[in-house]
């Protein structure tokens, strides 16, 4: 039991060095109905819109979205390369273009993915990465 305790604990604190995860216990110390965002894939506890680089997702409560471009559903803060978006159904107005567009999905002007600050799109390797570290691949 113990050397349970101890691997939790040890767990715990490379996650909140390496990944940006929030402790799981601070919604039941503070007493608050905070909603946990987690990774969709590893389910770490993240701050909400974390991106968790291991699992090329965005930290999210759990659900699914239907992706009417691939046909299926998909676990809300996952990433679909044929649509090069992470999955939300979270709607946005967009005073400059004028229309109604959704949370995630890549703006190639800006070469972001909308409402998802730190995450950028390298397009020489097609794949997304952490804005503050850079592309892994090619290091851009």
């Amino acid at each position: 039991m113990e050397r349970r305790r101890l691997l939790s604990v040890a767990l715990g604190v490379i996650c909140s060095f390496g990944l940006g995860c929030v402790k799981e216990e601070a919604n039941q110390v503070t007493g608050e109905n905070d909603p946990v965002y987690r990774c969709p894939v590893c389910e770490t506890v993240m701050e909400k819109d974390a991106y968790c680089t291991q699992c090329n997702a965005v930290a999210a409560i759990a659900g699914t979205v239907h992706c009417d471009e691939c046909d299926m559903d998909k676990k809300i803060g996952t990433y679909c390369a044929k649509c090069n978006r992470f999955m939300f159904d979270d709607e946005i107005k967009c005073d400059k273009a004028g229309k109604t567009i959704i949370k995630g999905t890549f703006c190639p002007k800006k070469k972001a993915y909308r409402r998802l600050p730190t995450v950028q799109y390298c397009e020489t390797c097609k794949k997304p990465f952490e804005a503050a570290t850079g592309c892994p691949v090619c290091g851009k």
